[in-house]
């Protein structure tokens, strides 16, 4: 028989490896653009109601570090196979062209979906120390899941290599009590308005 704290555990395990995984390849820069050609601040904010879906905004600031070249295209994974109302738009307005997949991994007997995000930038910015910014908005239904009394929000991280500044902030509802989590625990900077943030 099965132990259902072992499975939970694996499972979790499970999830964080491949949405580590899946945020690195969606970071990796295009054939023949080296790594180090833009630098990379990304700020994605997790607003998580006390009903519906969870809110999530990612904003994208990109330095060019080349004279020559430029980003026309990027793949971000959203960490779920259902992404509603999705938009991606320059920082300054104006939309940015975009199609979806979905796409499964799988390792080993454990399997995940997500939703890769083809973005293209129609406009080239060109120029060295040119800074521009892009922001990824969408809901979905499938960060939250109630385990009884508790509710266990996944978020997953982002490798070091795939990025220069990376920070992450998740706001819940105060009724979801105290905080605990794998690893190093968030840094409450907030309370207030019944959100805990």
């Amino acid at each position: 028989m099965h132990n259902p704290k072992v499975f939970r555990l694996v499972r979790f395990i499970g999830l964080i490896f491949l949405g580590v995984f899946m945020l690195v390849v969606a970071l990796l820069p295009n054939k023949g653009r080296a790594a180090n050609e833009f630098f990379y601040s990304i700020d994605v904010q997790y607003a998580v109601p006390t009903t519906g879906p969870t809110n999530v905004l990612q904003t994208y600031n990109v330095t060019n570090n080349t004279s020559n070249k430029y980003l026309d295209s990027i793949k971000i994974s959203a960490p779920s196979n259902n992404v509603q109302n999705l938009r991606v738009y320059y920082s300054g307005g104006g939309s940015i062209p975009f199609t979806t997949q979905v796409l499964t991994e799988e390792t080993g007997s454990f399997k995940y979906e997500y939703t890769q995000i083809n973005i293209d930038f129609p406009v080239a910015k060109v120029g060295q120390g040119l800074k521009w910014g892009f922001v990824v908005e969408y809901q979905t239904n499938s960060l939250v899941e109630n385990k009884g009394r508790a509710n266990v929000v996944y978020i997953p991280g982002i490798s070091q290599e795939n990025r220069d500044f990376y920070s992450v902030s998740l706001k819940v509802p105060d009724s979801f009590g105290q905080v605990h989590g794998f690893g190093k625990l968030p840094k409450e900077v907030s309370r207030q308005g019944g959100v805990v943030t």
